[in-house]
């Protein structure tokens, strides 16, 4: 890799630091008595991405949708990443949290407040930043692609077409329905106080109805 070259003109004084693209060089200078120091060389900086504060959340998450929630004044995105997951503040996209080794890749996350919700296998772990809070577990039979949270439920809809849902934030199975179709999407209207819509690779194919257990209403 060729070097480039850093011309610096200082008064004499002690060795400085200079940021280049985000990484420490460490720039010495040599002392002369005309009062100024001589033209030194500074490597670039490596080419990783991974160790500068400005990164592209896409070249280290995989393909999985991002999550933002907003605390406060700031906005925070929770990414994917393998078997764990990583939090950043979006205003810069500096890393805030990573969460831990999960047992399976990632499936799908949501948020309920300051609780997040991680879907691992066929397993969905409730994270307050680094304290686990709860499982919910025993009912998915397939591994979990999407996540829902209304109000304080949580609606999970696993690769089988089963659609379970839960109580926040204590993780309590509340009640469960199989869509009878492989699902791809679901997504809960504005307009519907209490459903949500299934869908598949050719539309949509089920309304099921939740409050204290879930039942079908197809379209």
């Amino acid at each position: 890799m060729a070097q480039k070259t850093f011309t610096i003109l200082k008064k004499k004084g002690p060795n400085k630091k200079l940021f280049l693209g985000g990484q420490l060089v460490r720039l010495f200078f040599s002392s002369r008595r005309s009062g100024y120091d001589t033209p030194m060389s500074a490597a670039p900086p490596p080419d990783s991405s991974l160790l500068v504060p400005y990164r592209a959340v896409g070249l280290i998450c995989d393909g999985k949708p991002c999550l933002i929630v907003r605390h406060g004044r700031d906005t925070f995105l929770t990414a994917a990443v393998g078997r764990s997951f990583q939090v950043f503040n979006c205003a810069k996209l500096r890393q805030v949290f990573v969460g831990p080794t999960l047992d399976a890749a990632v499936g799908a996350l949501a948020a309920h407040g300051e609780v997040t919700c991680v879907a691992s296998g066929e397993a969905i772990l409730l994270f307050k930043r680094a304290q686990h809070l709860a499982t919910c577990d025993g009912v998915h039979q397939a591994p979990v692609r999407k996540l829902l949270t209304i109000g304080d439920l949580l609606l999970s809809l696993d690769a089988s077409g089963l659609l379970a849902m839960w109580s926040l934030p204590d993780g309590e199975a509340v009640g469960e329905v199989h869509t009878g179709f492989v699902p791809t999407a679901f997504i809960h209207p504005a307009t519907y106080l209490n459903k949500v819509c299934v869908g598949e690779r050719e539309g949509l194919r089920g309304r099921f109805i939740f409050s204290t257990a879930i039942t079908s209403s197809r379209p």
